[in-house]
């Protein structure tokens, strides 16, 4: 028994020590001027479902950046290694024209959430969607022409908090003992 409890106090303390969820931004540095069809940043993958292009922007969001043009695109974003993440914002800024956002994400095919809005001269920060997802879709428009540019995608790993994972150790153990408990007790049974 007090092994057990030693255990799961060591499990705990470690646990407590583990680092929280990495974060990540993504923000295209490094990426070359023009069409692109996929950018690896970060540890995610963001693939270009449409006619996006990397230029300098200048009208509030810092270059490089992607930039749609014409009547907008759609860029998809995943991690490398196929894990889920969570979807924090993006900083969105207009070129010119009437541009609008929508962000959506899915878990195994499925919608989990979406954010929509209109762009603004001078750009600024778009919140994100609650949950956890495997694919996160941007898609930018507009009529009949938009010039619109996102920037610093923020995004997170889909780990648990250390703190969860100390609670879980702590009920496992708690479960544990009382089960090993339980099972020294004996029962009797007398037949008439």
């Amino acid at each position: 028994m007090r092994t057990l409890l030693k255990l799961a106090l060591a499990g705990t303390a470690s646990m407590a020590l583990a680092a929280p969820a990495s974060a990540a931004v993504i923000t295209f540095t490094g990426l070359a001027d023009g069409a692109f069809s996929s950018w690896a940043e970060a540890g995610f993958i963001v693939n270009n479902l449409s006619t996006a292009t990397v230029v300098g922007f200048s009208s509030g969001n810092p270059a490089p950046g992607l930039v749609f043009s014409s009547f907008g695109g759609t860029i998809e974003i995943v991690k490398a290694d196929g894990s889920n993440f969570s979807f924090a914002g993006f900083d969105f800024g207009n070129g010119a024209g009437n541009g609008s956002y929508l962000t959506q994400g899915f878990l195994g095919g499925s919608s989990i959430g979406f954010a929509f809005g209109n762009d603004n001269p001078v750009g600024f920060g778009v919140g994100g969607i609650a949950g956890v997802m495997d694919r996160l879709t941007i898609n930018i428009s507009g009529a009949p022409t938009v010039t619109a540019a996102l920037d610093n995608i923020n995004v997170t790993d889909a780990v648990p908090e250390p703190a969860t994972w100390a609670m879980m150790l702590a009920g496992f153990g708690l479960v544990g003992s009382s089960m090993r408990r339980r099972s020294a007790q004996t029962v009797r049974v007398k037949y008439a």
